[in-house]
């Protein structure tokens, strides 16, 4: 129970998302840190409405709200959140709910920021439209898929974020494991998303097994191997020193191992990269773009 606070020892604190809506794994995050007691110790814990069966539709009325605010806190056994993230756009629910209803559970004083995730950019812009209409609270924060290979967010969800002064959150840093190299070079595969028996094999694969993403992970592989660089490590430090994430954006790294987190840790710590690497980085990113290669379906 106190990995969560060993992984980080000797390091700065940070944000902690607490997911809880893989089908068949409710809830365990929010259970482990409660547990630990990661937030009395400086971490600042971050909680979604509860998505059933990877299905939106419903996640955002009044009444999940309800129980995924309130069934969250007791777990985490706090009384506020930093952040309350509205995971996916529910289409059942109407809009001017969804946003009133975030807004009322933040002047209930549950969570100090509001934020959105996996919108496209014309429903984000739909929801600060009610926002400004309704005096709501603003979603400050946005979490979204962005990597060396997945990069259509520069082009307009991004330049719109810090038109209304949003924090971008990247997730997927190494796309689903897919720039371990390891997918491409099938040395590995064993036992990670991209092993056909794995249950979440066929979403990672449907999104990253894909001929580009094979032969920009080559060119990459390539790239990196002079200099003594993994692939996973060039993959963070892109993003942390390279991509387009700037002050007061974030880096959602996940691990299935203590040992992963220190290494993504660490890793960060080393700097940018040789200017090499990133000229590699950047035809790898243009090309895909000429293709058509380099966009999400955003879940």
């Amino acid at each position: 129970m106190d990995a969560p606070r060993i992984a980080f020892s000797g390091h700065p604190k940070g944000q902690s998302p607490s997911s809880r809506h893989p089908p068949g794994h409710d809830y365990p995050a929010e259970t482990v840190y409660g547990n630990a007691g990661v937030a009395d110790d400086g971490f600042r814990v971050d909680v979604k409405n509860h998505i059933a069966h990877l299905d939106a539709r419903g996640s955002m009325s009044a009444e999940n709200v309800r129980g995924s605010v309130e069934g969250s806190l007791e777990r985490l056994g706090v009384k506020k959140a930093w952040t309350f993230w509205c995971y996916s756009p529910d289409e059942s629910t109407p809009l001017e709910e969804q946003v009133g209803v975030a807004d009322g559970w933040y002047r209930r004083g549950r969570f100090e920021k509001f934020g959105l995730s996996n919108f496209f950019p014309a429903q984000v812009r739909a929801w600060l439209a009610i926002c400004e209409e309704k005096y709501y609270v603003k979603p400050t924060v946005y979490q979204g898929i962005y990597n060396l290979i997945i990069r259509e967010f520069e082009q307009e969800l991004i330049p719109l974020l810090r038109e209304h002064g949003i924090a971008f959150h990247a997730w997927q840093a190494l796309a689903a494991g897919f720039l371990s190299g390891k997918a491409t070079t099938g040395r590995g595969v064993e036992g990670t998303r991209y092993d056909s028996a794995h249950p979440f094999g066929p979403f990672v694969r449907k999104k990253y097994d894909r001929l580009q993403y094979h032969n920009a992970v080559k060119r990459l592989l390539d790239a990196v191997e002079p200099h003594g660089i993994a692939p996973t490590e060039a993959a963070l430090r892109w993003l942390c020193y390279h991509s387009a994430l700037g002050e007061g954006d974030g880096i959602i790294l996940g691990a299935s191992k203590l040992e992963q987190v220190r290494q993504n840790v660490e890793a960060v710590a080393r700097g940018p990269l040789p200017d090499g690497v990133i000229g590699v980085i950047e035809e790898v990113g243009k090309t895909l773009s000429e293709v058509g290669g380099n966009t999400t379906d955003v879940m």
